[in-house]
């Protein structure tokens, strides 16, 4: 099972892929402030990137994990919503 799984309730985003439990790769992006804004930016674009270098496709994916909280309320959001378009696009399964 091919797992894309991500955060970004708090002031990290934190972004893996995982296969059969294992993490294939990995990345956490730290802001404080400001910077907060720019890291979020920075999720859809460093979720491609990773998928490449693992090799994998979207529709490699079986399973999306997001982190629900607790956290920012805009944080929050920017998970669920960017997990469940996601999850639309991909038809996949999705728990957080």
């Amino acid at each position: 099972m091919r797992i894309l799984s991500f955060d970004t309730t708090n002031n990290c985003v934190s972004i893996a892929l995982l296969e059969r439990e294992k993490v294939v790769a990995e990345r956490l992006f730290v802001s404080s402030g400001g910077e907060r804004q720019e890291s979020v930016t920075l999720l859809l674009p460093s979720i491609d990137e990773m998928l490449q270098q693992a090799q994998w496709r979207k529709t490699d994916l079986d399973l999306l994990v997001v982190g629900v909280g607790p956290g920012s309320f805009t944080g929050i959001r920017i998970a669920v919503v960017t997990a469940r378009t996601l999850a639309q696009a991909l038809n996949l399964p999705l728990t957080g």
